[in-house]
């Protein structure tokens, strides 16, 4: 209410204070929202040894035909060799399907998407996924509700998800914990 000026006007440094408290509190509903999630879904998990790599390559294989509808390219730079994580099948394959579909979303016809994967024995892995800039202004992602759950559902993983920008692309990374097998 003081934000809105609904009991008075307020100087610009108490509207900054303001806007710092309220971001803290949304945060902190997030934060909450996220361990309800978890207390819900952890016992469901049937976590194991995965390789990154073929869960990466299911993802590609059910978000083809989106691919190919947006008519843009996936440029793909995968090891050769094993990129452990731990985690259940299932849900990191949809997880990275979500964020190659979510991150997809709005790219022009002919446009190069570029996914890095990496990692390797005892290592995090990490896959990076690389689009043109202007599909995905920064600040418009970083609070979007899909964005946002997926973020959420890594973190059930002990992973991360992240935006930024690389040069003349957006770059989208997941990074989850590494594993020894």
């Amino acid at each position: 209410m003081l934000l809105a000026g609904r009991v008075g006007s307020i100087t610009p440094d108490q509207k900054e204070c303001l806007e710092v408290v309220l971001r803290s509190a949304n945060q902190l509903v997030d934060l909450g929202t996220t361990v309800a999630e978890a207390a819900e879904v952890l016992p469901r998990l049937n976590v194991e040894s995965l390789d990154l790599r073929s869960l990466w390559s299911l993802a590609c294989k059910a978000i083809q035909p989106k691919v190919l509808a947006g008519g843009c390219m996936i440029k793909e730079h995968i090891p050769p060799d094993p990129v452990p994580v731990n985690g259940d099948r299932s849900a990191l394959t949809a997880l990275l399907e979500e964020a190659l579909a979510f991150a997809i979303d709005g790219v022009e016809s002919g446009s190069e998407v570029r996914a890095d994967l990496s990692g390797s024995v005892g290592t995090d892995a990490s896959l990076t996924i690389g689009l043109p800039r202007s599909v995905h202004p920064k600040e418009e992602v970083s609070q979007n509700a899909s964005f946002l759950k997926l973020r959420n559902e890594l973190f059930l993983h002990g992973g991360t998800l992240t935006l930024g920008n690389k040069g003349e692309q957006a770059v989208f990374t997941i990074t989850l914990p590494g594993c020894l097998a």
